[in-house]
C-alpha cells in the first residue's frame, strides 16, 4: 500500500486509558503504536510532562543524552519516559526496583 494510503499510528497517552480507548480504536481499524513498537523493535524515548516548554524538553533530552545512548544498546522493544535526572522504563514494565537512574 503506498505510504498515502496507509492509515496513520497514533500514540495513546494513559490519560486517555489503558484498555478502553484503545480497544475501541482497535475495533474501528487503528493501529495503536504500542503494537507498532513491538512488532519492529521500536526503542522509543519520550515526554511525559506536557506543560514543558520546548527549550525545557529540548534541554531534558540533552541533558538525558549519555542515559539514552547508554539505553539503546538495551534490546528494544521499549518505551522510556525522560525525566529530568533519570529514565523511567514504561513499556514493558518493570519493577520499581529496576528504574535506571544513570543521569545523577
Amino acid at each position: 500500500m503506498p505510504p498515502r494510503d496507509r492509515p496513520p499510528k497514533f500514540f495513546l497517552d494513559r490519560s486517555l486509558g489503558r484498555v478502553a480507548v484503545p480497544t475501541a480504536l482497535r475495533e474501528d481499524g487503528w493501529e495503536v503504536v504500542i503494537e507498532a513498537v513491538v512488532k519492529h523493535k521500536a526503542k522509543c524515548f519520550v515526554i511525559t510532562k506536557g506543560q514543558l516548554t520546548s527549550s525545557d524538553t529540548a534541554r531534558r533530552f540533552i541533558a538525558s543524552k549519555q542515559a539514552i545512548y547508554r539505553t539503546t544498546e538495551l534490546p528494544g522493544p521499549y518505551i522510556y519516559s525522560v525525566q529530568q535526572d533519570r529514565l523511567d522504563r514504561l513499556f514493558p514494565k518493570e519493577p520499581v526496583t529496576q528504574e535506571h537512574s544513570w543521569l545523577s
